[in-house]
């Protein structure tokens, strides 16, 4: 856990399981790598925001690590 996720998902159970990088550029925010999810699975992530709000994209790339890591149907 370091660069600018290491203060992320600290309460969450995603936390130590997603092995990820970010990106970022005007009006664009990135994230990508896997989580280990709770039913064993290892998933690959990309989310990528291309988008003029797209600076307020962290809420919705956390939500995603959750649900990928509750075991995504």
């Amino acid at each position: 856990m370091d660069g600018t996720l290491r203060n992320r998902l600290t309460r969450a159970n995603a936390a130590g399981n997603a092995y990820l990088k970010t990106g970022t550029l005007q009006d664009v925010r990135a994230l990508a790598g896997y989580v280990d999810a709770l039913n064993g699975e290892r998933y690959v992530v990309v989310s990528f925001i291309n988008h003029p709000n797209a600076s307020q994209a962290q809420e919705a790339h956390d939500a995603l690590m959750q649900w990928v890591y509750r075991g995504a149907p």
